[in-house]
């Protein structure tokens, strides 16, 4: 899958990717494609080297069936509660479902983690097991416990700048005067004016839950 990124933050990617373990906390405004990223990273952590994407673990990972590749998000309450992360910190204490595999850990939307769950979170982010990577995505660190943003690494995910932005297929072939006015009724961000032209070719929103996510950020193949 394709992201476009800031390229400050494409080079926290990439370094995750080559030096993944650790905590990892990606934040910035909605529709930025923070869950996206995180999702590439744990794909291409476990990829089996295809170029297509058609490996078992990259298909396993699309259909939302990976075994050693977590997404946590919010209940019906629109929270996510201490049990949610008593049974993950459970579940890691087990061995990875492939020996081979890199696990990891995504908890989307992490401002809606209870205070109950942040404080039982803590320990496993400071000291995540063996060949595993916890990433975190939120709007802003200040909706979360500084101890839980203390252990991990962030990741900032900022607009785009207009240049970048029209790279997008969906603006190329537009008059730059067109386009640039998309882009500015997007906010300079990406998921955002995806969403846009799709509603306008469609009258549809984008099925979110056909790409694995239930979070604020749009989850885009493109």
């Amino acid at each position: 899958m394709k992201l476009l990124l800031h390229k400050s933050t494409q080079r926290h990617i990439d370094g995750i990717i080559a030096n993944p373990g650790g905590s990892f906390l990606f934040h910035g405004p909605s529709n930025m494609g923070k869950t996206l990223a995180a999702l590439e990273v744990a794909r291409q952590l476990n990829c089996d080297n295809c170029a297509d994407e058609s490996c078992k673990s990259c298909l396993m990972l699309k259909a939302g069936m990976h075994p050693d590749i977590e997404l946590m998000g919010q209940d019906d309450k629109n929270k996510i509660g201490i049990e949610a992360v008593q049974n993950l910190i459970k579940k890691l204490k087990y061995s990875a479902y492939d020996p081979s595999s890199h696990r990891v850990v995504i908890i989307d939307n992490a401002e809606t983690l209870t205070l109950p769950a942040q404080n039982a979170l803590l320990k496993v982010l400071e000291e995540p097991p063996v060949s595993t990577t916890f990433i975190l995505t939120a709007v802003s660190p200040v909706s979360i416990l500084e101890t839980i943003v203390s252990r991990c690494q962030p990741v900032y995910f900022g607009p785009l700048s207009t240049d970048e932005l029209l790279s997008l297929d969906g603006l190329k072939s537009l008059p730059r005067d067109d386009a640039e006015k998309i882009i500015e009724a997007g906010a300079h961000k990406p998921g955002e004016i995806i969403s846009n032209l799709k509603n306008e070719e469609t009258g549809d929103s984008l099925d979110l839950a056909e790409h694995m996510i239930t979070s604020n950020d749009l989850f885009f193949f493109f």
